[in-house]
């Protein structure tokens, strides 16, 4: 048996003649990717490509704990390994946070025993050193690749214990998200605390922690390229309860005993070992793959019985690029006459949204009308953007007078022979950019083509590869339409999506957005939007920014104005993504039923919720 080495062998870090839990004590989930070749819990160098995220396979899930958890209903970080995480008061340049670290933390690791006859020794703490160490790590070394670690590099100056349960980060400039932005795990992890014991001294760009350790539930078992083993950690710190908390120490007493992470290779085998019990969360399914698999196994389930899909926090909607140009018949440069806000309007108002959704993403996308997700949290920002007092709203199905009404105004008419918009002799036309790596994207921006070339706009759709798409089209605004996401960013709060299409001058110049042909920064405004309304945006935007989280409707109301104005973007719909689980051996997964952690991404760290409040069937 290999103990020790990689490759074909497993890494086995339990002991080598460990027996499998049966099956009704294990749980199973898929990955479709295969793990690395040389596994490495490193998390702040990203994983070759083609390759699971190192974090995907049961890390920051089980294994790693994030200080807390976004709660997607009330838009409040939760706390976990961290109490709180506040502003200082009585900072006047407000640059200073301050966390507070609960009590009893510990790693799932021991020192080594001094005495051989001894006790063994309790395991190492989780204190404020390990947190003011791994901060110092990222910001230091500039080699580290991970989003999370480059956030954070940019946003902390210093970093300082206080006590073994205190830190005190000072900023580089005042930020009223640095909470939520670096430690709430919104989408798929937040900045993870590495065990000081063993980072310290290694160069972090290149240390192999292939023997990881961590403060949750859970610590590996075994790793090879098709699977990630994690056994129940019996020294967790929340199993030290109060001596008369028996039923929170029974409940924890119900965790699967082991958790395995399984590289399934496609679709075909992923529905065999889910119609056969042989997994208890799958992939990523179509409906047809989705209801295939219900019909012959009853214990599978989705979001809820009425619609299998959780509604994904990236608004699909279609980006115009302003600036777009290219070269004439003659050897000039034609502008996009896209770059009328008047035909952007009237293009937003043709679109059939509902018959949008009906007919794209199996029948289960919904329509939107602005660019935030449809989470508890944003309900008073998304009524705030659609206000009707204002005139803000955006109707779900197509509103073509009012369209022919604007198109007019720009000088447009239909052509009586062609049906088609035109300016004299120049017909009104459209491409749309589409990365080709997503199916049902290219099958909606193709929908939309057929909608707007019968509503008079003679359209196309070109998909490019997703090297193209996110490597050079999309950054470089070498686009005239792009149908994708490019708002997205909010979760809870407005602020995050709205500044990605804000403008930045000095001395007079614009620069941000950059000129067509650099890159934009983050995907920022990559539709080059630079107006005297987007300015006045800006104005707005800014100040929202510096309003604690969570409030601020009155300022989204107002920078609508101007996005509704000169619709930059035109928002279309929320899209599905149905994962599928298994109630065989395990219920508790996440539904609509459930209240702010209910996110079933199971390769996201807010998934760390459920694998603690899942138990067996009665």
């Amino acid at each position: 048996m290999c103990v020790v080495s990689y490759g074909a062998c497993s890494i086995l870090l339990t002991s080598a003649f460990a027996q499998p839990a049966s099956r009704n004590e294990r749980l199973i989930i898929e990955i479709a990717k295969p793990i690395e070749d040389t596994p490495n819990f490193n998390w702040f160098v990203r994983q070759p490509d083609k390759k699971a995220d190192r974090r995907e396979f049961g890390a920051h899930q089980v294994m790693w704990e994030p200080l807390f958890l976004l709660n997607y209903d009330t838009g409040k970080l939760d706390p976990w390994l961290g109490e709180k995480l506040e502003l200082d008061t009585t900072d006047p340049l407000k640059l200073r946070w301050i966390l507070t670290l609960k009590t009893g933390l510990q790693w799932s690791d021991r020192p080594k025993k001094t005495n051989p006859n001894g006790p063994e020794p309790p395991p190492f703490p989780f204190t404020s050193a390990d947190v003011v160490s791994t901060v110092i790590t990222a910001r230091d070394n500039f080699n580290l690749t991970a989003l999370e670690a480059v956030r954070l590099r940019g946003q902390v100056k210093d970093v300082a214990a206080d006590g073994p349960h205190k830190v005190i980060f000072t900023l580089r400039a005042p930020n009223v998200r640095f909470a939520i932005e670096n430690f709430g795990g919104g989408l798929f992890s937040s900045f993870l605390i590495m065990p000081k014991h063993h980072w310290d001294g290694k160069d972090a760009a290149s240390f192999g922690f292939d023997r990881p350790v961590g403060t949750g539930p859970y610590a590996l078992k075994s790793i090879n390229r098709d699977a990630a083993i994690w056994k129940r950690n019996d020294v967790w710190w929340d199993k030290n309860f109060p001596k008369n908390d028996r039923a929170r120490q029974k409940e924890s007493e119900e965790f699967p005993k082991e958790i395995e992470w399984r590289y399934v290779a496609s679709e075909v085998a992923s529905k065999a070992l889910l119609e056969t019990d042989e997994l208890d969360a799958a992939r990523e399914y179509s409906r047809n793959a989705f209801e295939e698999v219900r019909a012959k196994n009853s214990k599978i389930v989705g979001w809820d019985a009425a619609n299998p899909a959780w509604t994904d926090p990236c608004t699909r909607q279609v980006e115009i690029n302003v600036k777009h140009t290219w070269d004439g018949l003659n050897g000039g440069r034609v502008t996009t006459p896209w770059a009328d806000p008047k035909l952007r309007k009237a293009l937003a108002l043709l679109i059939d949204r509902k018959q949008l959704a009906a007919s794209t993403y199996d029948g289960l996308a919904r329509p939107s009308v602005t660019m935030f997700p449809a989470y508890g949290a944003m309900s008073k920002f998304v009524a705030a953007a659609t206000s009707a007092a204002a005139g803000y709203e955006l109707s779900d199905t197509a509103k073509l007078v009012e369209a022919k009404q604007l198109f007019t105004a720009a000088g447009y008419a239909k052509d009586a022979t062609t049906g088609l918009y035109a300016k004299g002799t120049d017909t009104l036309t459209a491409t749309i950019l589409v990365n080709d790596s997503l199916p049902k994207d290219v099958d909606a921006a193709n929908k939309l083509e057929a909608q707007m070339t019968a509503a008079g706009i003679k359209t196309k759709v070109e998909s490019t590869t997703n090297g193209d798409y996110w490597g050079r089209a999309i950054p470089k605004g070498e686009y005239e339409m792009a149908y994708g996401w490019l708002s997205c960013g909010s979760i809870v709060e407005p602020y995050t999506s709205m500044r990605r299409y804000t403008v930045e001058k000095k001395d007079g110049m614009t620069v941000r957005p950059p000129d067509v042909g650099v890159r934009s920064p983050g995907f920022d405004n990559t539709g080059r939007w630079d107006t005297l309304a987007a300015e006045r945006y800006t104005a707005i935007v800014k100040t929202l920014g510096e309003l604690p989280v969570g409030e601020g409707e009155a300022l989204v109301t107002q920078a609508y104005k101007y996005l509704n104005e000169e619709m930059p973007f035109i928002p279309l719909l929320h899209a599905p993504r149905i994962i599928p689980f298994n109630e065989k051996y395990w219920t508790g997964w996440p539904s609509s039923a459930k209240s702010g952690g209910g996110i079933p991404m199971h390769g996201w760290s807010q998934m760390r919720r459920t694998f603690t409040s899942l138990r067996k069937p009665n």
